[in-house]
């Protein structure tokens, strides 16, 4: 079971990040982004996606500050035919690419495999052409005993897969891959804190994520001539108004207004208000 879950995650890393030749959904083609006159704002925005954390990155971290399992706040896998533009389903890919991050690293192999098949359901949609490194899977079944290792191969294939992304001026979509693989990264965290005055865990982690929101919203801005992404801009530029006002100790209120505000931006991205 162990080895079927992790081969499933290769290609979840995969699908997710790997350019594709074949648009065939039409609405693919409305992301217009004029980048010939760009090129400066683009190999700037590159050099931002490598700050920003991927979804095993977020997920180790949720992890080691949270022992128990709770599938109470992830996006239903039922959800996936709601998606039907592109914007849509990249977004989509990038919300369950951190909820299935999150199920393996609990060791949640049954529900990990119905995200899984939510993911190839988005893939397909989107034309994302299936590629897959034998020697990644390789790695993967001969240290699957080893977390560490695992999280480390799974790590370097996204790094890879994003520059063969971004080496194929699909930069748009990686954006909102990215994007939302991070809403929903805070979005789990401030939902796992039971008590904000003893939180000791995980409220410094969610601190700490105003630096990457601020990277977040620099790589945007790289792409803000889309309608689309505006929206995302806009909405992120008012969870950081909230973010400027958070000191630790933080206050209840603040962090109420915090959760409240991830809340609505993520369940935008799902379709659920």
């Amino acid at each position: 079971m162990y080895k079927r879950v992790f081969f499933y995650l290769g290609i979840i890393l995969v699908f997710s990040l790997v350019s594709c030749k074949n648009e065939k959904n039409s609405d693919l083609n409305k992301i217009n982004v004029d980048t010939s006159d760009q090129q400066i704002d683009v190999n700037k925005a590159k050099e931002i996606i490598y700050m920003l954390p991927n979804p095993t990155e977020t997920a180790l971290i949720i992890k080691n500050s949270r022992n128990t399992f709770t599938d109470e706040y992830l996006c239903p896998y039922q959800y996936v035919d709601r998606y039907n533009t592109s914007v849509e389903e990249a977004l989509a890919l990038g919300i369950y690419s951190t909820d299935l991050s999150f199920l393996t690293m609990y060791g949640e192999n049954q529900k990990a495999v119905e995200y899984v098949s939510a993911v190839k359901k988005l893939s397909e949609r989107l034309g994302i052409i299936k590629v897959i490194n034998d020697s990644l899977i390789t790695q993967l079944q001969q240290n699957i005993e080893n977390k560490d290792k695992v999280v480390s191969i799974i790590s370097e294939t996204y790094s890879d897969m994003r520059a063969f992304l971004e080496e194929n001026h699909r930069e748009v979509l990686a954006a909102y891959m990215i994007t939302a693989a991070w809403v929903e990264g805070l979005y789990l965290s401030v939902n796992l804190v039971d008590n904000v005055k003893t939180d000791t865990t995980l409220i410094p982690i969610i601190v700490d994520q105003r630096y990457s929101l601020d990277n977040l919203i620099d790589l945007l801005k790289v792409y803000q001539k889309d309608e689309n992404v505006k929206l995302k801009i806009q909405e992120l530029k008012e969870l950081k108004d909230i973010y400027d006002k958070v000191k630790l100790p933080m206050k209840e209120e603040v962090f109420d207004a915090l959760k409240t505000k991830i809340s609505l931006i993520r369940n935008s991205y799902i379709n659920e208000l």
